[in-house]
């Protein structure tokens, strides 16, 4: 597994927007960045106990692959433009893709597996839903 790693200053992220958290009971050192600089919008986190672990959203180690996209210039594949109810009906870039959790792939929205695995998510939810009914 590939993981991408900050190799800066901890201490230059603070003055360049990043917020500075200890997490759980052992003070883990977190610096934190919204990519929309809205309080909980989706961002970048970087472990500084682990070295300088970066994580794009909640991707964890998967972060290291939508880097390598972004690097080598073929991150557009995955975009759409779409009005956003957030940004006053601005239209913005959109990357949606799901993750295939058999082999960790990732699938862009216009692809045929993209749609299996949304068809697959659905159908688990509805399996999960009728127990719940039932209980």
């Amino acid at each position: 597994m590939k993981y991408v790693k900050f190799t800066g200053k901890f201490r230059d992220l603070v003055p360049d927007g990043w917020e500075f958290c200890k997490l759980f009971a052992r003070n883990y050192r977190q610096y934190n960045k919204s990519a929309t600089g809205e309080e909980y919008g989706q961002g970048c986190r970087i472990w500084q106990h682990l070295g300088g672990y970066l994580e794009i959203a909640d991707l964890g180690a998967l972060s290291a692959k939508i880097v390598e996209k972004i690097k080598d210039g073929t991150i557009d594949e995955w975009s759409s433009l779409t009005k956003s109810v957030f940004h006053n009906g601005a239209e913005i870039k959109i990357y949606w893709f799901k993750i295939d959790g058999k082999d960790d792939s990732f699938h862009p929205y216009n692809s045929q597996r993209y749609k299996e695995i949304q068809r697959e998510e659905w159908a688990l939810s509805d399996i999960a839903d009728n127990e719940t009914e039932r209980a």
